[in-house]
């Protein structure tokens, strides 16, 4: 909420990407086809890094969570146009020059 402020007093200045350059970061969540290979990608920004860390040993292991392959059953690739197993995975595409976690 406060950077939601700080965006909206910021913007119309010569200093409205300043938050986006300091704390802005991009992930993409990857999609693969196991059938026919098809690859899509989605890009996000953030500010925060939002990670799961009950039942984990340290902030590595739960950023290892947070970029592991899920497989994806019956989804309807665009590429084969079938129902398929897809491999789903999180990646940091960007990261930011301050990176904020949240744990």
């Amino acid at each position: 909420m406060l950077f939601d402020r700080l965006e909206s007093l910021l913007s119309g200045t010569s200093q409205k990407y300043l938050l986006q350059s300091v704390f802005g970061g991009k992930t993409a969540v990857m999609m693969s086809c196991k059938n026919c290979g098809f690859q899509k990608e989605r890009t996000e920004d953030f500010y925060n890094l939002s990670l799961e860390v009950k039942d984990q040993k340290s902030v590595y292991t739960a950023l290892e969570k947070f970029v592991q392959k899920d497989i994806v059953s019956d989804y309807e690739c665009d590429g084969c146009k079938q129902k398929v197993e897809l491999e789903k995975r999180n990646v940091l595409k960007s990261l930011p020059n301050v990176l904020i976690i949240h744990l």
